[in-house]
């Protein structure tokens, strides 16, 4: 997600960073919640995704990092290149084109 290759909506990253942060802070605490630069979310990491992702975040009072990280698979395995990476590969013609390797199976 971060890197790119799993590419994904404003809506998605919100969601899927919000379930990061539950597994990797626990409960949103306004006193002591922070969120840091080690904490990426998307490729273009901007101040309003990471207030949307705190807004998300406050719901999840009592959430464990367990059931947090299943959130977040759920969510990521609707994403249509979840599974999917990309290789570069040169048809007969040597124009640059890509292959895919699934990654999982539905």
């Amino acid at each position: 997600m971060v890197s790119g290759r799993l590419p994904c909506s404003f809506a998605t990253h919100t969601i899927l960073g919000s379930y990061t942060v539950q597994s990797e802070l626990g409960d949103y605490d306004p006193e002591e919640t922070e969120y840091n630069s080690e904490l990426r979310f998307a490729p273009n990491h901007t101040k309003e995704l990471e207030d949307k992702v705190m807004d998300l975040h406050k719901n999840y009072k009592g959430m464990t990092p367990a059931e947090a990280e299943m959130h977040f698979l759920e969510n990521a395995k609707k994403l249509s290149m979840y599974g999917v990476d990309l290789h570069h590969a040169k048809v007969h013609t040597h124009t640059p084109t890509y292959t895919t390797h699934h990654t999982h199976t539905h």
